[in-house]
């Protein structure tokens, strides 16, 4: 059975604790049996509770939990521009770094603090497998999720950029690979339309790079390949509860789609930015860029948590922020992994978490 889209099996309890929601929620599943946090690796994804601590009733700290993120990392050849949309090549002098390198400072800023509290992994698009398919993506991750990745994700930018922007598959295939690892996050970062859709008409499509001016106007592998990148998404929202940041870096495509198509990826993907210009992180300089990749690596590092406590059916949880309780729900927090008692902060709650408000369970035990 193919693991993803349509292979995944979803626990009802988990989304039918929504109906009827309430601020104290009776806990509905066993977590996993024989298992404790000292024999199950913690890049599963799901590291069980510790068997041998039972419900009692008072006030618990919840730990933090070691999310899985999968770095979905634009390699195209545009990367190779820079910010201004300057290839460097003869006439078309660069006026500052390559978007590939600012990443990569980026990045070598960024994902050190993270190195323990993130199972890093990264899918590259296009890959760089020497068969000069300029679209191809690679079904296998360029680097799994691990804890303690940080050096290996940042030797990859030794990779050089080149080819198309094939954001589907990249998705795709990054999905894939966190298929079984509940509570999974995707980081998308690109500075281009999604092309490399080759069922699209040349003659109608809109076109994502400059073509000639005779027909066809575009390569079928240059057209716009937004409707089906946005439904990938939407969908594994769905299917998987996997969400997606997004992240457009240079904000410079062609015939104004970019900004459009990012905006609707990010909706799309779960995890829009609120009250802000856009609904993906634009980062149209290298302090832009550090700050979206640390803002959204704050994010899921710090506000998913392991209750530490084994709960059985009949006991009841109530989350607090400071001296806030939480309301159970998408603006406040939801199971990332009930069985394993692994639970989410979202919006306001998650900020205040991240600046440092203590977060406590008020538990009542069956």
């Amino acid at each position: 059975m193919k693991r993803f889209p349509f292979g995944v099996v979803l626990v009802a309890s988990v989304f039918g604790l929504g109906c009827g929601r309430t601020e104290v929620l009776r806990y509905s599943t066993f977590a996993d049996a024989g298992l404790d946090a000292g024999t199950a690796p913690v890049d599963a994804g799901r590291p069980p509770v510790d068997a041998g601590i039972a419900c009692v009733p008072g006030v618990v700290s919840p730990r933090r939990a070691v999310p899985t993120v999968m770095f979905v990392l634009d390699r195209s050849g545009s990367m190779a521009f820079d910010f201004a949309g300057h290839s460097g090549d003869p006439g078309d002098p660069l006026t500052g770094p390559r978007r590939w390198a600012v990443l990569e400072e980026s990045l070598t800023r960024t994902l050190p603090a993270y190195d323990t509290a993130l199972s890093m992994g990264v899918v590259l698009f296009p890959d760089d497998d020497g068969d000069q398919d300029e679209c191809d993506v690679a079904t296998t991750a360029a680097l799994s999720p691990m804890v303690g990745n940080a050096t290996s994700v940042l030797s990859l930018f030794a990779r050089q950029p080149s080819g198309g922007t094939p954001t589907y598959s990249a998705v795709f295939a990054a999905a894939d690979a966190v298929a079984t690892v509940p509570g999974a996050v995707l980081v998308l970062v690109t500075d281009g339309e999604p092309n490399c859709n080759v069922a699209l008409d040349p003659v109608s499509c809109v076109c994502t790079n400059p073509t000639n001016d005779v027909p066809p106007l575009c390569f079928a592998d240059s057209c716009l390949d937004d409707t089906r990148s946005v439904a990938l998404l939407r969908e594994l929202v769905t299917s998987q509860r996997l969400v997606t940041y997004v992240i457009g870096v240079g904000d410079t495509g062609l015939n104004g789609d970019l900004s459009r198509t990012l905006d609707a990826l990010a909706i799309a993907g779960g995890v829009p930015r609120i009250n802000a210009t856009h609904a993906y992180y634009s980062a149209t300089s290298q302090a832009e860029l550090s700050a979206a990749l640390g803002e959204i690596s704050a994010r899921i590092a710090r506000c998913t948590f392991d209750t530490g406590t084994r709960l059985v059916p009949g006991d009841s949880v109530e989350v607090r922020v400071g001296s806030s309780t939480v309301p159970f729900g998408p603006q406040g927090w939801e199971w990332v992994d009930e069985a394993a008692g692994r639970f989410g902060l979202t919006g306001t709650y998650c900020e205040r978490a991240i600046a440092g408000e203590p977060v406590t369970l008020h538990l009542a035990c069956h």
